[in-house]
């Protein structure tokens, strides 16, 4: 999954989800057995991604963003 860094309040890292390199098989293993076993963090993170999701990144979110740039970037311009 890429995280684009450079959109406001970007997900983090074991707060709201779980970053894995999907080419290392014994990787995702560890973690999924991990987190198996520490299912009241998996749940944490979860939901701190849910409420962030939210909170954060929904449909409107993208739209404020994209025209707020845009509308930074005309400003910018000469008439």
């Amino acid at each position: 999954m890429a995280i684009l860094h450079w959109m406001p309040h970007s997900f983090k890292h074991k707060k709201h989800l779980i970053v894995y390199d999907p080419t290392n098989q014994t990787e995702f293993d560890n973690l999924l057995e991990y987190y198996v076993m520490n299912e009241a963090e998996a749940e944490a993170i979860g939901r701190s991604g849910y409420e962030h999701t939210l909170a954060h990144h929904m449909t409107t979110d993208r739209v404020s963003y994209i025209l707020d740039n845009i509308e930074s970037k005309l400003k910018l311009q000469p008439i």
